[in-house]
């Protein structure tokens, strides 16, 4: 194969598509004609050099590879998770639905009352620690500065 640093990758894409022999090769130029960019950008985010096409030590493609399967894996699960939920809430009835509703109306009203004591517990403390240092501040003062 000839040397084809020169083409952009519109061109290159277009040269493989007429003239390439090799299935691989033309599913990838048709791959990349159809998402321009999206396949090297992921091939230099895991490592590889835009310039010769080849990958850096510093990272491994099979463990992103193994990484993606994973995170694959992980959302199926959680989608099949919130299929589980869909099914369970499209199965409630009203009545269930709207005593679930109560009951976390109730449970966020006593979450927001705990936070109000938090908070009346703070100013309180904070009171107590500005009147602390007041009086350290008076005891000690100098007689000319308390005048």
């Amino acid at each position: 194969m000839t040397n084809m640093n020169h083409l952009t990758d519109r061109e290159l894409i277009d040269y493989t598509l007429k003239f390439e022999t090799d299935p691989v090769r033309v599913r990838l130029a048709k791959i990349m004609d159809n998402m321009p960019g999206f396949i090297l950008q992921r091939l230099e985010d895991v490592g590889m050099d835009p310039e010769t096409c080849m990958f850096e030590n510093c990272y491994d493609p099979g463990d992103y590879i193994t990484h993606l399967e994973t995170q694959i894996e992980w959302l199926n699960n959680d989608m099949q998770e919130l299929q589980e939920k869909l099914r369970e809430l499209e199965a409630m009835t009203v009545l269930e639905f709207m005593d679930n509703v109560r009951r976390k109306l109730e449970a966020e009203k006593r979450h927001n009352e705990l936070l109000k004591q938090d908070i009346r517990k703070a100013v309180d403390e904070k009171d107590h620690m500005h009147s602390k240092l007041k009086m350290w501040t008076t005891l000690n003062a100098t007689p000319q500065e308390l005048t």
